[in-house]
């Protein structure tokens, strides 16, 4: 069961999207990306990785070389969720750890990470990074110099926060996904990973008694891992810590709910002012989808909405 109350929050119809200078698809990539990226090396521990990831809240880092900060692998939350129960990364817990997700923990980055890296350079404009983000089903990249040194990092957000003055009135209900995959407080951690995995998804609804009381995030799993709170149980046995460990104990804070109704101006307002990617849908009370950070990049970029 859920320990306390998670406030549920709606956007106020009052709230009016900020007012920023019109952007468009041109201009540098690096107008837009974050500098001074942070970044892991190959020899960072996956627990020291989900720290890194949960404290400064991105979803993914860059790997690069210790001696000459070239990149060499990317590290997700997927990936790490996966290695922890959601899919056939896991195998190595089991098969090289014989379960001990103690020692699992401990293991480098360098064996979950992915070496195909999709990266753009500093030279690309901005509407040519969200082409290949697209093509690439990436939700953000390194931006790397002639040489391979990852120099910023571009997400979805990134670009959100040049179109918030730009919903092109478009609404929720016009870009949500309606099928909505949902666990309940009692669902164990790994079967709420695997699910994640298996269906290509960072974020799961949580319903009781059919109402909505939050959103399993990835991140609450990598919270989970870096707070080493699986020690609690006693044991060191993987499959026996995620069955144990469930969904409602890894719910944390307050989560937002929109309507289909609402402008995804004021959307994009609440993802930049309270850092969320996603949010479930409601409507006279009843789940009927989720619209996530990317819904808006991919209708703002692919050419189904204009400038």
């Amino acid at each position: 069961m859920v320990d306390k109350p998670v406030p549920k929050a709606f956007p106020e119809h009052s709230v009016r999207p900020a007012e920023h200078h019109p952007e468009t698809k041109a201009g540098s990539v690096m107008s837009i990306a974050s500098k001074n990226p942070i970044a892991v090396y190959q020899t960072t521990t996956v627990k020291q990785a989900c720290a890194v990831m949960v404290d400064s809240g991105i979803r993914r880092v860059p790997v690069v070389d210790a001696g000459t900060k070239k990149l060499v692998g990317i590290l997700s939350a997927r990936d790490i969720v996966d290695f922890f129960g959601g899919g056939e990364k896991y195998r190595i817990v089991k098969n090289e750890f014989r379960g001990n997700l103690f020692a699992a923990v401990n293991l480098p980055v360098s064996k979950i990470m992915n070496e195909d890296v999709v990266s753009v350079r500093e030279s690309e404009t901005i509407g040519k990074a969200a082409r290949i983000m697209l093509e690439k089903g990436v939700g953000g990249c390194p931006v790397v110099d002639s040489n391979g040194v990852v120099t910023a990092v571009v997400s979805e957000r990134d670009f959100i926060k040049r179109l918030v003055h730009d919903g092109c009135g478009i609404k929720v209900g016009d870009i949500m996904s309606r099928d909505v995959i949902t666990v309940t407080p009692e669902t164990s951690l790994a079967t709420a990973a695997r699910i994640m995995i298996s269906k290509g998804v960072r974020r799961l609804p949580v319903v009781e008694d059919g109402e909505v009381v939050g959103i399993l995030r990835t991140s609450g799993i990598l919270r989970f891992i870096s707070a080493s709170e699986f020690a609690r149980f006693g044991t060191t046995d993987s499959d026996e810590i995620l069955e144990r460990e469930k969904v409602g104990d890894a719910l944390r804070g307050y989560f937002v709910a929109v309507r289909p109704t609402d402008d995804i101006e004021e959307v994009m307002e609440i993802i930049l002012a309270r850092r969320l990617g996603g949010f479930a849908v409601e409507d006279g009370g009843k789940l009927v989808g989720i619209v996530t950070e990317h819904d808006i990049f991919r209708i703002m970029y692919s050419g189904e909405a204009t400038f």
